[in-house]
């Protein structure tokens, strides 16, 4: 081995782990800053999501309160649908009884068509048997006056001279 060999490997020998130590404090400060660092975005990342959980939940809590107003919406809906539909129902079911019977369907009673077709029935047989060549009618005044008969004529003519012939 040369001189300068030997001297290099006595220093080696002779070195101390000095500067090992001074690293190692870096190093165990530098683990610990990036464990910190990492807990820190830990904590970063867990806030995130805690505020995006809370959006969600409140943006859920709104369209559950929509979703039962619409629900409302639709069951009121329904049954006003319902509700026409029985009307029209009922309606057919008049006109249809009004039509076979011949008779006008606003004076039949009842709520289905079987009550509709017996008012049907009754009011017809009430207008065929009603007896409309009574004389004896209240008179609106526009009815010709009655044909008067012979000893009603000579009556008047007698009456006509007689106011004459005092002049």
């Amino acid at each position: 081995m040369s001189d300068a060999e030997s001297a290099v490997s006595e220093t080696e020998k002779n070195a101390e782990p000095v500067e090992t130590v001074k690293d190692q404090p870096e190093a165990e400060k530098a683990a610990d800053k990036a464990v910190q660092n990492e807990e820190q975005a830990n904590k970063n990342t867990l806030e995130i999501v805690r505020e995006e959980s809370k959006k969600w939940e409140a943006q859920a809590r709104e369209s559950s309160a929509k979703l039962e107003d619409l629900q409302k919406q639709l069951d009121e809906a329904r049954v006003k649908i319902s509700s026409i539909q029985n009307s029209a129902e009922i309606d057919r079911a008049r006109f249809a009884a009004a039509e076979k019977f011949g008779v006008p369907s606003e004076f039949l009673q009842g709520s289905n068509a079987e009550q509709f077709e017996e008012s049907a029935k009754r009011l017809k047989d009430w207008k065929t048997h009603q007896d409309f060549s009574r004389t004896d009618t209240l008179s609106l005044g526009n009815e010709p006056a009655p044909a008067e008969n012979e000893e009603r004529k000579s009556q008047r003519f007698l009456l006509n001279v007689l106011k004459n012939s005092r002049h």
